[in-house]
């Protein structure tokens, strides 16, 4: 994936970013995205490998967590009523 992004002076304050994905090889774009009023375009930083590891663990944790209550907790207590 090829990233470019502009803040463009004479176009005022916009700020803008193309995102083109390229298959392996090849110079032609599969696909290209075209985004205007990127505010990220300039500031964009990307996470360090600890804090995104750490957001995969909660999200996880989180998921495994709903998971467990809602089908193997209620379903434990509704066959238990019955």
């Amino acid at each position: 994936m090829v990233v470019e992004a502009a803040n463009e002076p004479d176009e005022g304050p916009q700020t803008w970013a193309t995102l083109r994905l390229l298959e392996t090889g090849s110079v032609e774009p599969c696909e290209e995205w075209h985004i205007r009023e990127a505010w990220w375009a300039k500031t964009f930083r990307p996470s360090s490998g600890q804090t995104v590891l750490y957001w995969g663990v909660v999200a996880g944790l989180s998921i495994l967590w709903g998971t467990l209550k809602n089908i193997f907790i209620r379903n434990l207590v509704r066959a238990l009523v019955q």
